[in-house]
């Protein structure tokens, strides 16, 4: 017993002295001077408001600006080539990502057929649908773009179906 004690202590310890943390941390500090080329830069961009300056002062006041090419930023004609390539990309699709509100999932046909009879019974307007996917039979009610219009369905049959679940869905284009 106190063998044991000794050794847990021993292994508390090690435990501990190996959690700590090591300093072997370098840190160098960075230093760079800029200063040889902040000079070369100065003396530029002042040669250039000069020049400015210069040319401002030749143009008389009464003509204009020099014009800008606005066929060169039109870009009407580019963003209607894209409308168009997105259209015939959605045209192309034959789904589109939604939820189904899944009230049975099961290996037993009848019990699905059950659960089918028992919304109907419910009267609250639902078309369930009883789907096979290799080995369950799965009650589907609904095809919703979102899911809290799924949320809404899942909760009014939450009295009777306590398994219902809302679940991501392919919502096929007719």
């Amino acid at each position: 017993m106190n063998l044991n004690r000794t050794l847990l202590f021993l292994t508390v310890i090690v435990a501990f002295y190996s959690c700590k943390p090591t300093s072997s941390v370098v840190t160098t500090k960075y230093e760079e001077d800029l200063s040889v080329y902040r000079d070369s830069l100065i003396a530029e961009y002042q040669r250039e408001e000069d020049q400015e300056e210069l040319s401002d002062e030749n143009k008389p006041d009464n003509q204009p600006e020099a014009s800008v090419n606005m066929q060169s930023l039109d870009v009407t004609q580019k963003i209607d080539d894209l409308i168009d390539t997105l259209n015939i990309l959605g045209q192309s699709r034959k789904f589109v990502q939604g939820y189904t509100v899944q009230v049975y999932n099961g290996r037993n046909r009848e019990d699905a057929f059950k659960a089918k009879e028992r919304v109907y019974s419910l009267e609250l307007g639902f078309e369930p649908e009883v789907v096979y996917v290799q080995p369950n039979f799965k009650v589907k009610i609904g095809q919703y773009l979102e899911r809290i219009e799924a949320r809404r369905v899942q909760n009014k049959l939450a009295v009777e179906f306590n398994t219902a679940i809302v679940i991501p869905d392919r919502i096929y284009i007719k």
